[in-house]
This record gives C-alpha cells, sequence and structure tokens, in this order.
C-alpha cells in the first residue's frame, strides 16, 4: 500500500489567489508525490490569506488542524507532509517557530520543503546528521521571520507616508464612505442618526444590552452587545483614527459627528460603571439606588425586596443577612428612605454640598479626565513603539509633547470642580414635580423616563450611601444614612423618622427572623 502524504498550502494575503500561488504549491506537491510514489491526500490542509507572522495558522488555521488531528490520532503519525518552504509552516520569532518545527517533527511526521531541494526533515535524519539539519532549520526560519519584520515595516512606514498625504487607508466606520479618489470621506446621515441615538440613549442611563435590545425591536436590526460597547467606546465618532500598529492617533482624520462632550461623557460613565446598573433589569426603575447601597454593619451590597401579594411594602437589606453569612441587619423601608433621598439630595439641595450633575451638561473636568486618560493610552503604545522601533526619534518627540500636554492637563483636573454645571434645584425641583406628577396620573412611561433621570443624576453625583438600621422609638423608626459623594472627601449624614406602621400585610418594621424559628413564624411589629 502505498504511503499517503499531505500538503499545506499558505499564502498571506487573499489578493494572492488571483496569482498562481496556490495552484503553483499544490501542483508541486503532486509531482513529489507522484515521483515517490506516495498518495497524496486530497484534502490537503490550506491557510488561505493567513499570515504565519504572529503564528495564526498553528492557532487558528489550518496548520493547527493537522497538528490536532495527528494527536488524536486521526492522521496517521509516519505520514509526510509537503510544503513549499519553511517559511510556509511560520514566520514568528525563533522561540515560537522552533517548537512549531519540533512539535510536527516528534509526532513522528516526515516534514518535506520542495524549493530547497526537496530537503526532509524527521527525527530519525536529525538524529542521525547529529543536528546539522536541525541547525539548518533554525537559519530559514530566522530569515523568515527577518523578511518579515522588514516587510511589516516597509508597509507601515508606507500607510503612514501616504496617511500624511491625506490618502485614506483601511476600513472606515460604517456611518462613512470613502469617496472615489480616497482622500474625503461621505457621510451617511441615517447612520448618523442612528450613532446619535445610540449615544444619548446611553447618556440617559439605559445600558449596552438594552439598546441592543431596543434597536433590535423598533428597528429591526440585529446588534449584539458587544457592538454596542464597540461603538460606544470609539473615538471614530470625535474623528479620531486609532492605529491597529501603535502609532499615534491621528484626530481629525474622520469627519466628527458628535460633539465631543457627549462622547466623553459615555466614557465616564461606562469607565465609572455609573449610570446603569447590571443584572437583570425591572421595567419601572423600583430601585432609584441600585448598586449605590452598602450595609452599614458589615459594607455589603444591599438586596432590594419589590412588593408582593405578601408583602405591601418595599425594602432594602444587607445581602450577608439575607443569606445568614455574619451579618444581622434588619430590613429596612425602601419606601420612606427613596423619599427622604430624594427631598435631601434634590429638593432641599445645597450647592456646598450636593454635586448631582445635569445629565445635558458633562463638566469640564470629566472632559479633561478622559482627555488624560487617552493621551496616558497613547502613551503606552508609544513607549511599545519606541522600543522596537530602529528610528525612534519621530516617537521620542511626539512621547516628550504628550508628556507636556499631561502636565497641563493634570494641573487642570487639581482645580475646583466647574460648579455652574450642576444640577441646580431649579432642574431638581422640576424632576420631582415631574415624577409626582408621572406618578399621580399613572403613566407608567413617563413615569419610568423620569425615575431614570433622577437615577442617572444620583449615580453622577453618588459614590455609595451607608444604610444603617432602624431604630424602634415609640410609634417611631428613626433612620440614618451616610452618602460619600464622588467630588467630596468624607460623609456626609441624614438622619429622619417615619411613623410605625400599624399591622398592615407583611410590613417588617426593623424586623429580623431569629435563627430557630420556622418559616412560619408571624412578623413582629
Amino acid at each position: 500500500m502505498r504511503p499517503t502524504a499531505y500538503s499545506y498550502i499558505r499564502f498571506s494575503t487573499r489578493a494572492q489567489m488571483a496569482g498562481d500561488s496556490m495552484s503553483r504549491q499544490l501542483l508541486n506537491a503532486r509531482n513529489y508525490a507522484l515521483r515517490h510514489n506516495m498518495r497524496l491526500d486530497e484534502t490537503s490542509y490550506q491557510d488561505l490569506g493567513i499570515s504565519a507572522f504572529k503564528s495564526k495558522n498553528a492557532t487558528d488555521g489550518a496548520l493547527g488542524a493537522f497538528v490536532k488531528a495527528l494527536e488524536e490520532g486521526l492522521i496517521p503519525t509516519d505520514t509526510t507532509l509537503i510544503v513549499e518552504s519553511l517559511d510556509r509552516i511560520s514566520r514568528a520569532t525563533i522561540m515560537d517557530a522552533l517548537p512549531l518545527f519540533m512539535r510536527i517533527i516528534n509526532l513522528g511526521v516526515t516534514l518535506v520543503t520542495l524549493s530547497d531541494g526537496e530537503r526532509a526533515y524527521s527525527r530519525k535524519q536529525i538524529n542521525k546528521d547529529h543536528g546539522m539539519s536541525l541547525f539548518g532549520s533554525m537559519m530559514v526560519l530566522i530569515r523568515a521571520h527577518e523578511e518579515s519584520v522588514v516587510k511589516s515595516l516597509r508597509s507601515k512606514a508606507g500607510i503612514q507616508a501616504s496617511l500624511e498625504k491625506g490618502i485614506k487607508h483601511g476600513k472606515c466606520p460604517f456611518w462613512l464612505q470613502v469617496a472615489p479618489n480616497r482622500t474625503t470621506f461621505r457621510v451617511l446621515k441615517r447612520q448618523v442618526d442612528l450613532v446619535h441615538v445610540v449615544f444619548e440613549t446611553r447618556r440617559s442611563g439605559i445600558g449596552a444590552h438594552r439598546i441592543a435590545r431596543q434597536l433590535n425591536e423598533t428597528l429591526g436590526m440585529k446588534w449584539t452587545t458587544p457592538q454596542v460597547v464597540h461603538l460606544l467606546q470609539n473615538p471614530s465618532v470625535i474623528g479620531v483614527r486609532v492605529s491597529q500598529a501603535g502609532y499615534p492617533p491621528r484626530e481629525g482624520y474622520y469627519p466628527r459627528v458628535i460633539p465631543s462632550e457627549l462622547y466623553y461623557d459615555v466614557q465616564k460613565l461606562m469607565s465609572s460603571d455609573i449610570g446603569t446598573k447590571r443584572g437583570r433589569r425591572s421595567m419601572d426603575e423600583k430601585n432609584l439606588f441600585s448598586g449605590l447601597l452598602k450595609c452599614a454593619e458589615c459594607g455589603s451590597g444591599m438586596r432590594f425586596f419589590a412588593e408582593s401579594p405578601r408583602v405591601s411594602q418595599q425594602y432594602v437589606r444587607c445581602l450577608k443577612a439575607v443569606t445568614n453569612a455574619g451579618c444581622n441587619a434588619p430590613y429596612v423601608n425602601y419606601g420612606a428612605f427613596e423619599k427622604e433621598a430624594i427631598g435631601w439630595l434634590l429638593v432641599d439641595q445645597d450647592e456646598e454640598l450636593v454635586p448631582l450633575r445635569d445629565k445635558k451638561k458633562p463638566t469640564k473636568r470629566w472632559v479633561t479626565e478622559a482627555e488624560i486618560q487617552q493621551l496616558a493610552d497613547e502613551q503606552s503604545r508609544l513607549e511599545n513603539v519606541i522600543a522596537k522601533a530602529l528610528n525612534p526619534a519621530p516617537f521620542l518627540a511626539r512621547h516628550n509633547a504628550n508628556e507636556l500636554k499631561l502636565k497641563v492637563l493634570r494641573s487642570a483636573v487639581e482645580e475646583e470642580p466647574d460648579f455652574d454645571e450642576r444640577l441646580f434645584p431649579e432642574r431638581a425641583l422640576e424632576l420631582v414635580e415631574k415624577h409626582q406628577d408621572a406618578a399621580l396620573s399613572g403613566n407608567k412611561d413617563e413615569l419610568l423616563a423620569v425615575r431614570r433621570e433622577i437615577r442617572t443624576a444620583f449615580y453622577r453625583g453618588i459614590k455609595l450611601i451607608r444604610v444603617f438600621p432602624e431604630e424602634r422609638a415609640d410609634d417611631e423608626h428613626v433612620c440614618t444614612f451616610a452618602v460619600t459623594f464622588r467630588s467630596f472627601d468624607g460623609e456626609h449624614t441624614r438622619r429622619y423618622k417615619r411613623p410605625a406602621l400599624q399591622n398592615p400585610k407583611g410590613v417588617r418594621n426593623g424586623w429580623t427572623r431569629p435563627n430557630n424559628t420556622g418559616s412560619n413564624a408571624k412578623l413582629a411589629l
């Protein structure tokens, strides 16, 4: 029975399919198999348009599938693999290429390269010539990597030169089209309107998952949550092109389609995990403080309990207490707490104390902090490029200029926050009145919208709220919570009283179930 041989065909770009690269490699493999009385398996492994420079063909491509089939016994290990040259196997660094080469050889495969006189590499041959053929293979792999490095540098330099001339390269965002002369872009209005909708919706406090769902339900689209997140974090919307090769971002490369303030406002919301809450969402925003409330006894988060057929009130309680994990803090009446928090933080707002911000007016401080983060990321990329560049002078100049700019921006951040941008009492009172009117009218959509606005205002200005156990005093409960604001150090404490409710259904007036009672124990007032 004739031995079976396999061919491995690879080239780096799809454009090479139009040439003779594929047909040449396959024809040469067939001729070799014919001359050596082998049966060439026509289901040969092919990586078409896949580069070996970073070993993608070995990790995600057909070569990796071939090795895996060998290891799983799907292909006999005493087979022959025919390639045009070793650089088809790998163009990675020698420390990555050599282990791949040895892995194939140690599986019992004879690796034949056609371009250098049909040299055969096998474990037996390497042992026989005391490693001389292995040494030769290392020289070939090293040269292949060096050639790829030179080609990569030349290609990047060519792209940079054409960019300096105003030539547009690569794919452009979905809201733009490259003009035929490749020097300008055409803005697609419908797509830009969609971008505005996504950013404004996110700024209003709605998360990426719900944005994707609304787009799919209302517009019949097929957006996923990661796609929405990618759009929200994409600086192309403010005209910035980010190089995947580590070159400095190019400002003004694309037409700006949204204001910088809107972009940086959204980045602040996303980087701080404020303005939205994780997990399953209630469609009527019953808990305005989800993620902000902490137990004052142990520091754990607090769970919200909505009203139900068995319980007529809303409550919050320490998660550890709920799960019997070491805390015994009782339930706290949420309705009274929310009423007091809204009254104190919005209606009785003290401009010197409560820095809640209007969602439509991101402060200059927010924009500056976002610019600092963007510059810091660019500095990291530049440092990596400088370490590898043959001519680091241009990158050093850019790096030094950025350092000066960072000093200026950081000094600006150290100044006092811009109080003119706060959510002033007029705006706060308007929100409270809208909330009351919507609740009285029973308009669920209007109530949902205004509660989202209030929740977003809280998330912007508040870091956390510590909730203390309620204390019973005759027919009243004395309640306390302490607020830590994002723009001020220390806590600000608020105390209030609420009447003890008289025997309503399921009410927990500071009640905790003793550990030795059963599930049928009565609630104690």
